[in-house]
């Protein structure tokens, strides 16, 4: 998920335009007209929490919590006796276990929490860890980018990687956000509210979550726009290819072409097309 650093002055994306083109091609119904090489502005932002993740278990955790909960041992000096180990050592093991959470003390002694019975059941110490992770938003709109936009295989660009791309053979045209929506803190506490959150790169078992920062330039994601025409519309239709699942990319595609027209396409409308490349 982290930002791709830079592999020298030119960007190359990991399919050719020719396969976007060729792909567009195969489509029924569709007739591509021009192809624009453009990069996507997305607001990057780390948060951080704590995730609930596996570790292998020490033998005597087990024993411990078992004792506990299938013998009715309920102090060190008990357990100490009955699995006939060192007292130090079963306070010891009694204080880690208390400190991550898989027991409390109650007023009758020692007692499982429910992170330390999911443990015992599933043989695994599970605890709750400090993570980081990045969350990349649509710079328009706001929209969190779906799970399949994190694979590592796309692009992620810099500000910096994007004005090389800008430069380069393929001259990526930078999209720039003017005037719409600033960013908004909101954007992360509605994803963290929908269900369906797992969805967007953030996983039901990251909890506590906080913004730890917002990175003041934008990062951008190559695509490639193909304007299409259709003989049951006299209106353009947008095909959007950016190497996710089969290269069209359906998220971009409808965010495109049902609510950026001002954003993207009119900008677009009035750039000249180069002869011999962007003529399909």
């Amino acid at each position: 998920m982290n930002v791709i650093a830079g592999q020298g002055p030119e960007i190359s994306p990991l399919y050719t335009r020719q396969t976007a083109i060729d792909h567009s091609k195969s489509l029924p119904g569709l007739f591509p007209v021009r192809i624009f090489p453009l990069l996507y502005p997305l607001w990057n932002v780390e948060i951080e929490g704590t995730q609930l993740q596996e570790q292998p278990s020490a033998s005597i955790e087990r024993y411990l919590l078992r004792g506990i909960v299938e013998g009715d041992l309920h102090t060190s000096a008990e357990l100490a006796t009955f699995f006939q180990l060192d007292l130090s050592l079963v306070q010891k093991v009694i204080t880690f276990l208390l400190h991550i959470q898989h027991l409390e003390q109650s007023p009758g002694g020692l007692v499982l929490t429910h992170l330390g019975q999911r443990s015992l059941s599933a043989g695994k110490r599970l605890r709750y860890l400090p993570t980081r992770q990045r969350l990349y938003f649509d710079a328009f709109l706001l929209q969190p980018l779906p799970l399949s936009h994190y694979d590592p295989r796309l692009r992620i660009l810099s500000s910096s990687e994007a004005e090389q791309a800008a430069t380069g053979k393929e001259k990526f045209q930078r999209l720039f956000k003017i005037g719409g929506p600033a960013w908004d803190e909101q954007a992360v506490l509605q994803l963290v509210q929908r269900s369906d959150r797992a969805n967007f790169a953030l996983p039901d078992e990251l909890n506590e979550l906080r913004i730890r920062a917002v990175m003041k330039d934008f990062v951008y994601l190559p695509l490639y726009l193909i304007e299409a025409r259709s003989s049951q519309s006299p209106q353009p239709y947008y095909m959007v290819y950016s190497r996710v699942q089969t290269l069209r990319d359906n998220f971009f595609e409808q965010l495109i072409n049902q609510r950026l027209q001002q954003e993207v396409l009119r900008p677009l409308a009035a750039t000249e097309p180069v002869a011999g490349e962007t003529h399909l």
